[in-house]
């Protein structure tokens, strides 16, 4: 069993951080969705940051037209220098999948930074890096911080790859109660990775005394209440 655990631990911190981070971001295909910290408001001058975002927005939204997703992207850089969070992590996902631009991972890292610093949860968990599109932050002990910050946003890809960290020592000293807590809250969220968390926090409490399991219990319930305070929902 705990070679099996370590082939999970191993498949969440090398494939899910790619494979979940490109979840909220941009393809070929597909424009990026708008952020959740700023609200659609219609009719609003174009000078506005808000109204450069909406009408970026607008055009990446036309998926045959290659030129009007390129005229975007002055407009979110308009709206992004001037402090707009929603406009600097699109950016940051435009630049990572070259969806109106060139592909620029030094621009992607640059605008996800700035949105995290910003607050933003998506742009935090997306600096903990993106293998295949682009790397991320190098450090391992920064990829973290930015990690633990969005998770205790409650963003839930977040507190799974958290958990996994915790579990194999990368980033972060290996902890298996705080595992257990994070793959406690990733299961409460009851998102798409309810089943998966649910799995690997179950598997984890084999591996801690009663007492540590116990304890573990009762802090992943007060992370879990805070993190519902801190996102308004309770």
């Amino acid at each position: 069993m705990w070679g099996f655990m370590q082939i999970v631990t191993s498949i969440l911190i090398s494939f899910l951080i790619p494979a979940i981070a490109s979840t909220q971001g941009t393809n070929e295909k597909a424009p990026p969705k708008r952020g959740r910290n700023t609200p659609l408001i219609k009719n609003q001058p174009v000078s506005d940051p808000q109204g450069l975002y909406q009408k970026a927005m607008d055009l990446l939204a036309k998926k045959d037209e290659t030129a009007s997703q390129t005229e975007a992207i002055p407009l979110l850089t308009q709206a992004a220098e001037r402090g707009h969070i929603a406009s600097q992590l699109q950016l940051g996902n435009c630049y990572r999948d070259g969806f109106g631009t060139t592909k620029n991972c030094d621009e992607s890292l640059k605008w996800y930074l700035k949105a995290a610093e910003g607050g933003d949860a998506v742009a935090q968990r997306n600096l903990a890096g993106e293998a295949g599109k682009c790397p991320g932050i190098q450090d391992a002990r920064e990829r973290s911080k930015w990690l633990k910050r969005s998770a205790e946003q409650g963003n839930e890809e977040a507190c799974l790859v958290l958990a996994a960290a915790y579990k194999a020592g990368s980033g972060v000293p290996i902890s298996i109660p705080d595992a257990y807590i994070w793959y406690s809250i990733t299961a409460a969220l009851s998102g798409q990775y309810k089943d998966l968390a649910t799995f690997m926090r179950d598997q984890t409490a084999k591996e801690l005394t009663q007492t540590t399991r116990e304890h573990a219990q009762e802090q992943s319930q007060k992370h879990f209440e805070e993190i519902l305070v801190r996102i308004g929902k309770k």
